[in-house]
């Protein structure tokens, strides 16, 4: 069984961003084998006026007002395809490592901070659906174990429920966080998201309001973070079946719109 992390900062960020709080992940929770944090690229984003800044992809505002949020969630996000072939690039390496390991379990915690957190749900949400049909001939069990989702709203919801699997919301655990005094992401915007979440009956999922906390972290959180991780990152109640017999290194995960395979070592 292997288990890790991935850690998607947000809008302008890069990984370097969070080179901090990352070392305290690992330390604080031993049972993650492996954290990554990749940095996104470079595009022009409307909400900032068109400049160019790191982004996993563009929105489609002027600014976070409600009444544009309330139109922004229900929206596919610009750009967002091209950040999910980079996500399963990444996660088809781990993958190739858990095969070559002969893991019979490879555990996935996303997480994401601001624009990242939607990033983590797209990507947590759709893990197994993706799994179930890219992997039917061969290769470890892969599973999300669990969400982490901080200063930050899901985009474009009712579109990612179609690769949401029926079970999902029962078996995935999510942690979504806000400060009531975020200036950039309003507290509005992070309440319609724990909604919409309660609303699709996401058994596993706590929302956890900070007084006075802008959009940033304050050592409460980081602590509520940490004690979910462990919970997550804890080895699975049952052994994971042996994968079928086969050339396991065959088995990739696929983007899901167009069923095409990312396999290590190509570029993307």
């Amino acid at each position: 069984e292997r288990t890790i992390l991935l850690f998607f900062h947000g809008l302008g960020d890069t990984a370097a961003g969070w080179g901090d709080l990352v070392p305290h992940f690992a330390q604080a929770c031993p049972a993650i084998d492996k954290i990554i944090v990749p940095t996104a690229p470079t595009v022009a984003v409307t909400v900032n006026g068109g400049a160019q800044c790191t982004a996993w992809f563009d929105i489609v505002i002027s600014s976070f007002s409600p009444m544009e949020l309330l139109a922004a969630v229900n929206k596919r996000p610009p750009y967002i395809d091209n950040s999910m072939v980079d996500v399963l690039y990444v996660l088809n390496k781990e993958l190739e490592a858990a095969c070559a390991a002969s893991a019979t379990r490879l555990n996935v915690i996303v997480g994401g901070f601001s624009q990242g957190a939607h990033m983590a749900f797209m990507v947590g949400a759709q893990l197994e659906a993706i799994a179930a049909k890219s992997l039917a001939g061969g290769g470890p069990v892969v599973a999300c174990t669990g969400i982490v989702m901080l200063s930050g709203v899901i985009f474009g919801l009712d579109d990612l429920r179609r690769g949401i699997a029926a079970a999902t919301p029962a078996a995935v655990p999510i942690l979504q966080c806000h400060g009531t005094a975020d200036p950039v992401i309003p507290l509005l915007g992070a309440q319609m998201t724990s909604a919409a979440l309660r609303k699709m009956g996401w058994a596993g999922y706590e929302f956890k309001e900070f007084a006075g906390m802008a959009h940033s972290s304050c050592p409460e959180e980081i602590q509520l973070v940490v004690d979910f991780l462990k919970r997550a990152s804890a080895p699975a109640s049952a052994p994971a079946p042996a994968p079928p017999a086969g050339d396991r290194s065959e088995a990739y995960l696929r983007i899901p719109h167009n069923d095409k395979s990312y396999p290590p070592g190509q570029e993307v």
